[in-house]
């Protein structure tokens, strides 16, 4: 006989819920306000004010649903899908189901909950997305801005390197020309020294 594989991924998805209620009865909710401070609207799908198996049940009927093509009342509306997407992959899956069965295990055993602090985290788990995208985005944004300001230094030291090489250009031009003024000079001098001396030998005869 053969055996449809959505059939017994649902099984197995029901018996772990199954444990799960066995274990953590919706009666010995953890009462410690700091715990249920952490209550989130987030997979909340039966708009009880807190996540439970009932919201899990709304998760395994949408897959069913959706996997065997059957049962379209169960399929949740867009925005529900959005509130059961809990891990933010875009879909409702497996995924989803186990944080939320470790929310209720969290907030139903204290001990659980100091050892795992972070199964209670799941509004924070999305806003630590964020933050941590946020966080890439600021640190890309700083690499760029050293970027440019590290060509900016660049192009600032290309420009005084260019203005040092055009003082220095002037300043051997106007030392050739002060050179070549000197030669004229003295040259001249050495023309009216010359014309002296022929002046002076003609008077002598």
């Amino acid at each position: 006989m053969k055996i449809n594989n959505g059939l017994i991924y649902i099984f197995l998805i029901i018996s772990l819920l199954f444990i799960t209620i066995m274990l953590f009865p919706q009666n010995v909710l953890a009462t410690d306000s700091d715990t249920n401070n952490n209550i989130s609207k987030i997979g909340d799908l039966n708009n009880n004010g807190i996540l439970d198996h009932g919201d899990i049940l709304l998760m395994l009927r949408h897959m069913s649903a959706l996997s065997e093509n059957t049962n379209d009342e169960w399929i949740l509306s867009e925005e529900k899908e959005k509130q059961a997407d809990v891990n933010k992959n875009e879909q409702i899956d497996i995924g989803d189901v186990l944080i939320v069965l470790r929310y209720i295990a969290a907030t139903n055993d204290k001990k659980i909950a100091e050892k795992y602090p972070d199964w209670l985290d799941l509004e924070q788990e999305d806003d630590r997305k964020q933050e941590q995208e946020k966080k890439k985005q600021e640190e890309e944004k700083k690499k760029q801005e050293e970027e440019k300001k590290k060509q900016e230094e660049e192009k600032k030291k290309q420009e005084e390197q260019k203005k040092k090489q055009e003082e220095q250009k002037k300043q051997e031009e106007q030392k050739k020309q002060e050179e070549q003024k000197k030669q004229e000079e003295l040259k001249k001098q050495e023309e009216q020294k010359k014309s002296v001396k022929v002046n002076s030998i003609k008077l002598s005869k």
